[in-house]
């Protein structure tokens, strides 16, 4: 409805909304958002982006009007921190290139939002934009959203669990005798999950440095092949270089096509369910038995 106030219409702001919600980024025109030359469109779905990035409980405890609760969540903190701090970065480290405030914070904002929500719609071409500011595109490529949202990406709560597992370590190494306890929204996270969380971003890696390898038989550069298999991997669909936002994958091989669309299922499927789904110790008795108790 508000993608039609805002003169939209009634096909584009249908599938965009829808486009939108479930951060999946394709939209019916060749050039994105970007073809609709449309300031106020562009707002609304960059605001809304950001909001299909947070864990949809928060929108349950909301409905239960538990807004305290939603308050303490430091997920959601996090995330629309890193999201407010990125858009700033960018704006200033932009500016340059716009002529006002108002489009400055307003491209800045809508990549951002789109890059972290891991939706994928473009309003410019980011690929023209100075290091810092594709290098914080190329970070929340990999950050993504928040745990329980239709985002990509090794989302937030991971990341803060990452960091404060390291601190931990960190804690433990000085002061070997110390009891050090992880805590997520005041409550304590078991050993268990944090080595859960350690194992998944090492395989996540490994992944991406397989991919990245493989992509590179093709001939293209480091910066191409990366960004394509974070692009990839994270659900995202630009990346930078020939896979940038005016760009696509047709160049590369038909192996390397098919590597990436693995890449695309093992990211929507969290890693771990698919990697199992191909453990030939899966499709023995044992194992389906194992499987089916889980």
């Amino acid at each position: 409805m508000l993608l039609l106030l805002a003169g939209l219409p009634l096909f584009d702001a249908v599938t965009t909304a829808f486009g939108t919600a479930g951060t999946g980024g394709f939209s019916v025109r060749n050039a994105s958002i970007a073809a609709y030359n449309n300031p106020a469109a562009e707002w609304i779905v960059a605001t809304f982006m950001l909001l299909f990035g947070v864990n949809f409980n928060i929108y349950f405890l909301l409905l239960m009007r538990r807004v305290r609760t939603v308050l303490r969540n430091a997920e959601l903190r996090v995330y629309l921190l890193i999201a407010g701090a990125s858009t700033l970065l960018v704006a200033l480290n932009t500016a340059r290139l716009f002529k006002g405030v108002e489009p400055c914070l307003r491209t800045a904002f809508f990549q951002v939002t789109t890059i972290m929500s891991t939706t994928g719609y473009v309003t410019t071409d980011y690929n023209l934009w100075p290091d810092l500011s594709k290098t914080i595109l190329v970070t929340l490529m990999i950050i993504g959203g928040c745990a329980g949202s239709t985002a990509g990406g090794l989302k937030v709560s991971r990341v803060m669990l990452i960091v404060k597992n390291m601190a931990r370590e960190v804690k433990h190494i000085i002061k070997p005798r110390s009891v050090n306890v992880v805590k997520q929204d005041g409550e304590a996270v078991s050993v268990d999950t944090l080595h859960h969380v350690s194992n998944y971003v090492t395989i996540y890696v490994f992944i991406i440095i397989v991919t990245t390898l493989l992509l590179s038989i093709d001939g293209f550069g480091l910066e191409t092949n990366l960004t394509a298999t974070l692009a990839c991997i994270n659900n995202i669909g630009p990346g930078l270089g020939m896979v940038g936002p005016v760009g696509n994958f047709a160049a590369y091989s038909y192996v390397s096509k098919i590597l990436l669309s693995l890449n695309m299922l093992i990211g929507r499927l969290e890693i771990l369910p698919l990697l199992i789904f191909f453990t030939p110790a899966t499709w023995n008795v044992k194992g389906l038995r194992r499987l089916h108790k889980a």
